[in-house]
């Protein structure tokens, strides 16, 4: 018996039972991850990973496991608040949402929602912003 995927690895004489295991293992890891990556990344990053991870499993998942996460630590996440922070003291007076409405209704919408919600909504309390046009 010579499947794909473990051909090569001789496999040939191992148990059909362990066989059977090891493939059971290897679509679930990939029918795992198929609900895990894509979770709070940019669609083109999930795909390359499960990309990575489908056709070489070997290598992208323990990659994937350490490099991977999505997640910002706690210093990151403080450094990027406070940067958020700056960002809009130093543009407060900056309200360009008029000036580029007098152009188009809708890139004055768009910049309104940019300024309220900021570069980051991390760390800040959210608000309503108001999308009277």
């Amino acid at each position: 018996m010579m499947l794909w995927p473990l051909s090569g690895l001789g496999i040939e004489n191992f148990p059909t039972w362990a066989v059977a295991l090891i493939l059971a293992v290897e679509v679930g890891v990939r029918l795992a991850v198929l609900g895990f990556i894509p979770e709070n990344r940019r669609p083109q990053t999930a795909m390359a990973w499960l990309i990575a991870i489908f056709f070489i499993p070997a290598l992208a998942l323990p990659l994937f496991l350490l490099i991977g996460s999505a997640k910002l630590s706690a210093r990151r996440q403080r450094r990027q608040a406070r940067i958020n922070e700056e960002v809009l003291k130093a543009t407060r007076g900056m309200d360009l949402s008029d000036q580029l409405r007098d152009l188009d209704e809708q890139l004055g919408g768009t910049a309104a929602l940019n300024r309220n919600l900021g570069p980051s909504c991390a760390g800040r309390k959210q608000h309503r912003p108001d999308l009277r046009l």
